[in-house]
């Protein structure tokens, strides 16, 4: 009997090495490949059923005789795996299903579907599936070219090793769902450029992201017309959380309303872009006992900026230097409370909305606070309406640009223990500028040298 011929190499991607396979199964009559490997199926009803039997058998085999299921490289069709139990690996590298999928079982080693594609008119579910055990959990490289939605609803990631969606490409109609899912593994999650093109919605809305590692999103792109849904999840992971040059575009909104970030590491944001409608950080809480970077992002949507009382209690400095707010709609910050102990900066920030506000607004802890240099030129208000500046440090409005029409300082309160810096700013607004009501009991100086009115 001969063997099938079929060779390939594929790659262990939290290794960073490439292994050599080379398929063991018997090959078909007239054939050089065995069932699996043969690119000319047909898939015809018969031949359809006479497939998934075989990977039936083999899935039965392995799992009674508990050794590893290897499907690397295999053509298959329909794919259920519903209340199964895998103690051994579950392997299916660079495989190609085009039939529908449903999975949901529970798998205690590592599992494979690096570099697989999914191609079929209808969903591919992992809702409740468990990850478990010892291994890692990799569906890096896998593209879903599928029509229908890709769903891990409810899928719980408990494993010692590391989760990687990195690369992974979405793409087709229907929506990327992600809701309820837990990553408790004690490696890292990484969805490093990934990219989201589906259009639908993006759904990571109350998932729980708490392993032991860094959290990754960095340089993934969102690309579609539906919303991307963050809203109540957490964050609470051992190491650093990353959005850096992540990319958010289409119709639709981006949400992270209520969202909780507890991880110990920085929180990071920088050169993120978002072109989505609505961009929305309500409520959100910046809890982490390291930084947060929002530095050089740029907000080009073309709908309001939400950090309406977002509450920014981190252990570090807050930078939203150089951050660019460029398109028409509202930017809040009010009732937002900045009481972390680091600086905060908004240095050479851009605003050009039609309405920039910070009332209401607590400035608190150690540090100083920075709008050195920002530029506000947008057609609206600015208004720091009842903000209190508290914090240690001196506060810096020097140079600063007012171009907008308005500027409302009205019964703000500088209560810090260093000096107040509005040297050089410039209020080149169309209307008025009002500073009623404001307290100066700084500890340090008061400086409008050189300020043009």
């Amino acid at each position: 009997m001969s063997l099938c011929s079929y060779k390939t190499v594929y790659r262990d991607v939290f290794k960073n090495r490439d292994i050599e396979f080379t398929c063991k199964n018997p090959s078909e009559s007239d054939l050089e490949v065995c069932l699996f490997h043969n690119p000319n199926n047909k898939g015809d009803y018969s031949e359809r059923q006479k497939i998934n039997e075989a990977l039936d058998n083999k899935i039965k085999d392995a799992t009674s005789k508990n050794e590893p299921l290897i499907c690397i490289g295999y053509n298959l069709y329909d794919l259920f795996l519903n209340d199964r139990e895998f103690r051994n690996s579950v392997c299916f590298n660079n495989s190609y299903i085009k039939g529908k999928v449903k999975i949901r079982s529970r798998f205690f080693k590592d599992v494979w579907f690096t570099d697989v594609k999914f191609e079929c008119d209808g969903d591919v579910i992992f809702d409740g599936s468990k990850f478990r055990g010892r291994g890692n959990v990799s569906f890096a490289d896998a593209k879903f070219l599928n029509q229908g939605s890709v769903s891990f609803k409810g899928t719980q990631f408990r494993g010692r090793g590391n989760v990687s969606f990195s690369q992974t490409e979405f793409h087709g109609k229907g929506n990327v769902n992600f809701e309820d899912a837990r990553f408790l593994n004690k490696g890292d999650i990484y969805f490093s450029r990934a990219q989201f093109l589906k259009e639908g919605h993006v759904l990571f809305s109350h998932v729980h992201l708490e392993c032991q590692g860094v959290v990754s999103f960095d340089n993934a792109r969102f690309v579609n017309d539906g919303f991307v849904l963050f809203s109540d999840s957490r964050f609470k992971g051992e190491g650093d959380v990353f959005f850096s040059s992540a990319h958010f575009e289409g119709n639709g909104e981006i949400h992270f309303k209520r969202t909780e970030f507890l991880n110990k590491g920085n929180l990071k944001f920088d050169e993120v872009q978002f072109l989505k409608e609505i961009v929305n950080f309500e409520d959100t809480k910046f809890l982490n006992q390291g930084g947060i970077e929002f530095y050089d992002a740029k907000f080009l949507n073309q709908g309001d900026v939400e950090f309406r009382g977002a509450k920014f209690l981190n252990q570090g400095e807050v930078n939203f230097e150089r951050t660019q707010f460029l398109k028409h709609g509202y930017v809040k910050f009010s009732d937002a409370q900045f009481e972390n102990n680091g600086d905060i900066s908004f240095a050479g920030a851009t605003f050009l909305n039609e309405y920039v506000s910070f009332s209401d607004t607590v400035f608190r802890g150690i540090g100083k606070i920075s709008f050195n240099n920002v530029d506000f030129e947008g057609k609206g208000n600015v208004e720091f309406v009842k903000a209190q500046f508290l914090k240690e440090g001196y506060v810096d409005f020097s140079g600063v640009k007012f171009v907008n029409k308005n500027v409302i300082f009205f019964k703000v309160q500088f209560e810090g223990k260093g000096d107040v810096d509005f040297e050089y700013a410039q209020f080149l607004k169309e209307g008025y500028v009002d500073f009623s009501g404001v307290k100066f009991v700084n500890e340090g100086n008061v400086k409008f040298a050189g300020a043009n009115f």
